[in-house]
């Protein structure tokens, strides 16, 4: 399953897709009654389930009456019946059809035919078993160990990192010893726009401020920015003349 598909799947089952009545929940006086049907409440189960049109794509989809005729009143226990029933590789085609359905229900412009969008979530579900799950790579990967590893006893690490959104930028330091226990930390945040590499040069100018101020000589500095680390590394590379610049 596409990870955006899983990602639409959680958002289901708490209930938090953008429907009319959620959004009536925040808004006041907000019309909640669903445009395709016309006399009833966009709820999550009536997008999903009971909106005529839904039911067209997912009688063409395969899933029997008895799933489709039950009276639910929350979405995630249609959805338990439902995976009571299915095994892992139709669940997915269900959900990717679903998602497609939803994608297609709240586009501008014209509404696909419920074959379409069946059509569309086949293909979908079809191209990434086939290039992503079903079959065993030609060459086996190579087996990477990617989990924590104890660093030696008389360093310390700092993890740093930064994240820019919406002309807000938020770096920090987290410093931990050789048995992960945190010992200090620190954070800054900032109402500017910056582009994300200096956000990441600030979270680790901000930890080795910190390692300063814990008078602590033996560190390891950790980032995720590969295109920072590739930098700095560069740097340490060139000739003190031209770091300095």
């Amino acid at each position: 399953m596409l990870p955006k598909i899983k990602v639409f799947r959680w958002r289901i089952g708490l209930d938090i897709l953008p429907t009319y009545v959620n959004i009536g929940h925040i808004r006041h006086n907000f019309s909640t009654t669903f445009l395709r049907c016309k006399n009833n409440e966009e709820s999550l189960i009536h997008a999903l389930k009971k909106c005529p049109k839904v039911c067209e794509t997912l009688i063409i989809g395969g899933l029997n009456n008895r799933l489709l005729d039950g009276n639910y009143v929350r979405c995630t226990d249609w959805l338990e019946d439902i995976l009571r029933e299915l095994d892992s590789n139709t669940a997915a085609d269900f959900f990717t059809l679903l998602w497609n359905y939803w994608n297609n229900m709240n586009k501008m412009g014209n509404d696909d035919p419920a074959m379409m969008v069946w059509e569309r979530a086949q293909i979908l579900s079809n191209e990434f078993r086939i290039f992503n799950l079903n079959e065993p790579s030609v060459i086996r990967p190579t087996l990477v160990c990617k989990g924590w590893r104890k660093h030696p006893k008389d360093f310390i690490k700092i993890n740093v990192d930064a994240t820019v959104l919406n002309r807000n930028v938020g770096y920090g330091a987290i410093v931990r010893d050789a048995n992960g226990f945190v010992i200090a930390g620190c954070y800054i945040f900032e109402n500017k726009a910056i582009d994300v590499v200096w956000a990441e040069l600030k979270a680790l100018t901000l930890g080795l401020k910190l390692a300063l101020r814990l008078n602590i000589t033996k560190i390891i500095m950790e980032s995720n920015n590969a295109t920072l680390i590739n930098t700095i590394k560069t740097a340490i590379r060139m000739p003190l003349s031209w770091a300095a610049v």
